[in-house]
């Protein structure tokens, strides 16, 4: 008989582990509230659509950048007139890109030192 009673808490201990351990399984959302640099137009939707969204911009961005260092495009030189309108045209389209309250988060580690 001892042996029947000690299956029978044996079954009654692992059932009540299990019902613990579904307890412990609770999944949490969590939202979290950050300012983005890029302002997305409407139809960036995924990560990936947002990812070529702002490898476009950057590219666009850095090309008008070299165009105004340089003082070249497509081989030819510049005026002051020309550079001026590139420089012009790159404020408007990071006005209409970059998120003007954009604040970068603060960087944790020059916490410790």
């Amino acid at each position: 008989m001892k042996t029947a009673s000690k299956t029978t808490r044996r079954a009654k201990a692992s059932s009540t582990t299990i019902k613990k351990v579904e307890k412990k399984n609770v999944e949490e959302t969590i939202t979290i509230k950050k300012s983005l640099k890029w302002i997305y137009p409407e139809d960036c939707k995924t990560p990936l659509e947002r990812k070529a969204f702002r490898q476009q911009v950057k590219s666009k961005i850095r090309a008008m950048e070299r165009q105004i260092n340089s003082g070249t495009f497509k081989g030819k030189a510049l005026t002051k007139k020309e550079i001026s309108t590139i420089e012009k045209k790159l404020e408007t389209f990071k006005d209409k890109v970059i998120n003007p309250n954009y604040t970068p988060a603060k960087n944790w580690i020059e916490d410790l030192v």
